[in-house]
């Protein structure tokens, strides 16, 4: 197995923060450093989002934390499919290898979660996000958070939200029931009926609105109307945010199935899931994928202390949040899976690989080791935007190996990251790369 497919199997071992480097220890374990005092730490963090499981933490509005979590799981299969399982959640996919091109073709996709509960008026999270059950029976389930409370006077009986306007046309003689026709662009794309304390999905949308009654004061009538943020699952019918996906209910099980898994590419990405191909063996036996799931929710918190794990806390005094990591504050916490601090001065002579970021005048590790290069790397060498990665042994303990990733500029110290990040790199022991417009890297022959 090559160094890097090595390291992208290593997501699960131990990762440690340091104020120059970042490291992962364990058998078979590497470090990231970097000079923390330029450019080159972001794209040291780069590779670290990209091959390792984190969770960004940060207090919004002083009221609320906003958080972002990102689990990757690297998976290698002998079969013909994998799946991904976590306590609430399944993603199953089922492929074949094409001989003829030795690329993927999928054959089905599969996304299952578990809501936990399906009474009515109960928070849940479904696909990252959270959401209360407004409605719920065998066939169909109406998921919604409020945005806002509206009131219309018979006098001017319409409003408009989202994009749509909602006019009200008529009235049963007890109030409860309405005529509401809906318009998008001056055109009317809908014309139901809608009762008193139901709710009401517009079609083609993520809004629902729940009539909350009438009442007659003076010679005015006053209708009450709630609008809300919502998904409709309705089984056997298409998924509301994405087209392609159908809708099976399964008690307080909901399954998306993929229509199409034959027209997805390689490497694609679907719900909250980045899937793609890091590699396929040289007796084409084992396919090793490389899958991202990504959460964004928002925590409310009570005066009270919650734990994230990983010795971080959130404690909401006198209506103000406040976030710790290893009992300092911080405005925001990008916290890399099982990180602590590593004591360790000697990098050089401790039983890991390496990965160098930036060259000998940016990186004195680089520096240290610039004898041992196979390519010299200098302001001159190999040239403006230009940049290499050399996979060379650790000059102290020859088991391990050191991969340099520097450039002439920083553009090429970066075109060099990317590489690596974009599967460009295939362990070669030099590579010399380009950054071009947009970030686009190219093969330097």
């Amino acid at each position: 197995m090559g160094f890097i497919e090595k390291m992208t199997i290593l997501v699960l071992t131990i990762l440690c923060i340091l104020p120059a480097s970042y490291a992962i220890i364990g058998q078979d374990s590497f470090h990231i450093i970097v000079n923390e005092d330029n450019v080159d730490k972001n794209y040291a963090e780069m590779l670290m989002k990209n091959y390792y499981s984190n969770k960004e933490i940060e207090v919004e509005d002083g009221n609320k934390l906003k958080v972002k979590e990102t689990i990757i799981y690297n998976v290698p299969t002998a079969t013909d499919s994998f799946e991904i399982k976590d306590s609430k959640s399944k993603l199953f996919v089922v492929f074949e290898k094409d001989d003829n091109d030795n690329r993927i073709r999928y054959k089905k996709v599969e996304y299952e979660e578990n809501l936990e509960t399906s009474d009515i008026g109960k928070e849940i999270i479904f696909l990252g996000k959270a959401y209360t059950i407004l409605d719920y029976d065998k066939n169909s389930m109406l998921l919604g958070n409020k945005v806002k409370d509206v009131i219309v006077k018979d006098k001017d009986p319409q409003f408009e939200y989202g994009g749509y306007k909602i006019i009200l046309e008529a009235m049963n003689e007890n109030g409860d029931e309405l005529i509401i026709n809906i318009s998008k662009n001056n055109e009317s794309i809908d014309h139901p009926k809608i009762r008193e304390k139901n709710y009401y999905k517009i079609k083609n949308s993520t809004i629902s609105i729940y009539y909350n009654g009438t009442e007659k004061s003076g010679k005015y009538y006053y209708f009450y109307f709630e609008v809300y943020d919502a998904l409709k699952l309705e089984d056997g019918e298409k998924f509301d945010i994405n087209n392609d996906f159908k809708v099976f209910l399964d008690d307080k099980n909901i399954i998306l199935r993929y229509d199409n898994p034959e027209e997805l590419p390689e490497n694609f990405e679907l719900l909250n899931y980045k899937v793609s191909v890091e590699n396929i063996d040289e007796n084409n036996s084992i396919v090793y994928f490389n899958v991202k799931s990504t959460n964004n929710y928002e925590v409310e918190m009570d005066e009270d202390t919650k734990y994230f794990g990983n010795n971080i806390f959130a404690i909401k005094k006198d209506d103000e949040i406040k976030l710790y990591k290893d009992g300092k504050q911080y405005s925001k916490i990008i916290d890399y899976q099982g990180s602590k601090i590593l004591l360790d001065d000697d990098v050089l002579k401790t039983n890991s690989d390496l990965i160098l970021i930036g060259g000998p005048v940016s990186n004195k590790l680089t520096k240290e080791i610039e004898n041992y290069l196979k390519i010299p790397i200098d302001n001159e060498n190999p040239g403006k935007n230009r940049g290499v990665i050399q996979l060379i042994d650790k000059p102290y303990n020859q088991k391990y190996k050191i991969l340099v990733l520097a450039g002439s500029d920083r553009n090429g110290t970066k075109a060099c990251v990317l590489a690596l990040i974009d599967g460009i790199y295939k362990n070669q022991e030099t590579l010399m790369v380009e950054l071009e417009d947009g970030d686009k890297v190219k093969v330097v022959e």
